[in-house]
């Protein structure tokens, strides 16, 4: 039988009922490897004091609707994602909408002093590591992760993924829905993410890397016990245990409206639903049905205006989490861009310069790989010298917050400019922020509002006293807030 492989999975190629067939959970126990680091104490009435205690130590900082961070114990999440109980400094418990919060990061997401001095939070960033003894890991097209293994429980479902998570029991993916699926521990770390970011387009074929490295490029049919791939118009099978990653050529979608979670193994999940949390700090959370074709209105985040649109979410799966694996949150996906995912428009270098180094993303000062999990899927990214760097900005792009550092080895010679700029219509400049960082003051805190409009954000790092010698910067934890969609 000759089969020609479609240029995009958009369309009707895979049966409608299996587009959006939804599964159930069964269950699964709680990650081992993730400690339950938090426990819920009893809860006075919203809004009163915790009569007796001592001031709860802060587990979180919340970024508000500006992106200014500070930080507070994070008591529960409630009713359909709407609102957020916090414990606050003083003991007092707060509700909030998501109106109010954009996200909650770990402490040491806080920037060091101006001085380079320590933050006054403890603690170093964290990869979200995935467990090896999982032996893979699951990526959706808008984002979402699931560690875990494809299941081999049942019969294999038509043109869809039965995936087996440790926390959320067998989930259902359809092909068109799916990224990428790592299906062994990886290997040796694979080179840099050149610039670019995640934004970058997919390839033009679905790509299955086999465990003895060799590469097959065509269209994924069928994932199960083996393998289908047709190649040139001819169906090729291989067993699932030969084969290390599938790569689909499904392109990237942008998240839905919802509340987002990273967990602590790794897991990245969009939650149609929370429930009450009990005494034991565990939370039932329902994981949302990824929309195939974007985000729609009826799963729009709720807000105070708009407090029961979330009760229109389908759900492909339920279980409970304890408030301890919870690593972050952002109380609306769709909203919040990490700097790092844009796709750079230009690059060029300033100053004497003719030749420049590419921009780097980087974790933890090393470049960013396959085994790569930075929470809020956030990676630094390096400018390794003097340069003008352009990225398209989104639609309603609203607010830039972040801090630009000097790197350790640049303390000594490193001094620069660091400015940041939106380019308008006609090519009109606007200066945003600017400040000189060097060894005295190696830490430039940004927080800028953007015009919300069309345009680009451009940074720029001048070559300072010293001419371009180590001049270089680190853009760290750099977000992106959306304004929110018309209503």
């Amino acid at each position: 039988m000759t089969h020609t492989p479609p240029t995009s999975r958009s369309v009707p190629t895979r049966p409608a009922a299996v587009r959006a067939a939804l599964v159930g959970v069964l269950a699964g126990a709680m990650l081992a490897s993730v400690p339950a680091a938090f426990t819920a104490p009893p809860r006075p009435p919203m809004g009163q004091p915790v009569l007796g205690a001592t001031p709860p130590r802060p587990n979180f900082l919340l970024l508000d609707g500006s992106l200014h961070a500070s930080p507070l114990q994070l008591a529960g999440i409630r009713a359909a994602g709407r609102s957020v109980a916090l414990v606050d400094a003083g003991g007092t418990q707060v509700p909030l909408t998501v109106d109010d919060v954009s996200a909650l990061v770990p402490l040491w997401w806080a920037p060091p002093a101006p001085d380079g001095g320590a933050s006054p939070l403890d603690g170093a960033p964290a990869d979200l590591a995935v467990d090896d003894a999982l032996s893979g890991l699951l990526r959706v097209t808008d984002g979402q992760r699931f560690t875990g293994r494809i299941s081999s429980a049942g019969q294999p479902v038509a043109d869809a993924v039965a995936w087996n998570h440790p926390v959320f029991g067998t989930l259902v993916f359809p092909l068109d829905n799916i990224r990428e699926l790592s299906l062994r521990p990886p290997g040796p770390a694979a080179p840099g993410v050149a610039a670019g970011g995640a934004g970058s387009p997919p390839a033009k074929n679905d790509r299955v890397l086999m465990v003895n490295g060799d590469v097959v490029t065509g269209f994924v049919e069928s994932v199960g016990a083996t393998v289908t791939i047709s190649v040139g118009g001819k169906a090729l099978g291989a067993p699932l245990e030969q084969i290390a990653k599938i790569t689909l050529q499904n392109p990237s979608r942008t998240p839905d409206p919802l509340p987002r979670l990273w967990l602590g193994d790794g897991t990245v999940v969009s939650v149609a639903r929370f429930g009450q949390v009990g005494v034991d700090g565990r939370v039932p959370v329902e994981i949302a049905c990824p929309s195939l074709g974007g985000p729609s209105k009826k799963t729009a985040a709720p807000s105070k205006d708009r407090p029961s649109e979330a009760v229109a979410v389908p759900s492909i799966g339920a279980s409970s989490i304890d408030l301890g694996a919870i690593a972050a949150m952002v109380a609306d996906a769709s909203r919040l861009v990490p700097l790092a995912q844009l796709t750079i428009a230009s690059q060029k270098a300033v100053g004497d310069r003719r030749r420049y180094e590419p921009v780097e993303m980087l974790w933890n000062d090393v470049p960013v790989d396959a085994v790569s999990h930075p929470v809020l899927d956030a990676p630094d990214v390096f400018l390794p010298g003097p340069m003008a760097v352009e990225w398209p900005l989104p639609g309603g792009a609203a607010r830039l917050a972040g801090w630009a550092e000097l790197p350790h080895d640049s303390l000594v010679w490193g001094d620069c400019v660091f400015s940041i700029g939106f380019v308008g219509p006609g090519e009109q400049y606007h200066e945003l922020f600017s400040q000189r960082v060097n060894g005295q003051r190696p830490v430039a805190e940004f927080n800028v509002a953007l015009a919300g409009a069309a345009g680009r954000l451009r940074i720029t790092v001048d070559p300072g006293e010293h001419g371009p010698i180590q001049d270089r910067l680190l853009l760290r934890r750099a977000l992106i807030l959306l304004g929110p969609p018309a209503r």
